[in-house]
């Protein structure tokens, strides 16, 4: 993330043609801030964001898929500096096509193929 700005406006064999985002807001926190929107503006890059709320990066984004906070879906919980875990259950049913990080994840190989191929798998469940 240090170097997103040089590595989406200067590296050519292979150019980075696509850009998924997740967890962050590359926009805004990254080093070298008008790099990397020069970068996020281009327009040969796709760039799929997945995030729970509009940030500065998905004003760049190709396309926003929705993502679950974390009273959405089930998640087992690990703590700093003890040995104990604890499995959190959700507390309502996701909104819209909310998913998680780790669905969207999973998904994206089925997605990012060619749009003619029939046994590609939607993003969202």
């Amino acid at each position: 993330m240090v170097q997103l700005g040089r590595a989406l406006n200067t590296l050519t064999a292979p150019p980075i043609q696509a850009l998924f985002v997740y967890s962050s807001n590359p926009a805004a926190v990254c080093p070298n801030h008008n790099e990397v929107v020069r970068g996020l503006k281009r327009p040969d890059l796709f760039t799929v964001v997945h995030e729970q709320f509009f940030t500065d990066t998905t004003d760049y984004a190709d396309i926003v898929l929705p993502a679950t906070t974390f009273f959405e879906h089930k998640d087992l919980q690990t703590a700093y500096g003890h040995y104990y875990s604890k499995f959190r259950t959700r507390r309502w049913i996701p909104s819209a096509n909310a998913a998680p990080t780790s669905t969207c994840s999973a998904r994206s190989p089925g997605a990012w193929a060619s749009t003619t191929n029939a046994s590609a798998k939607p993003w969202i469940p």
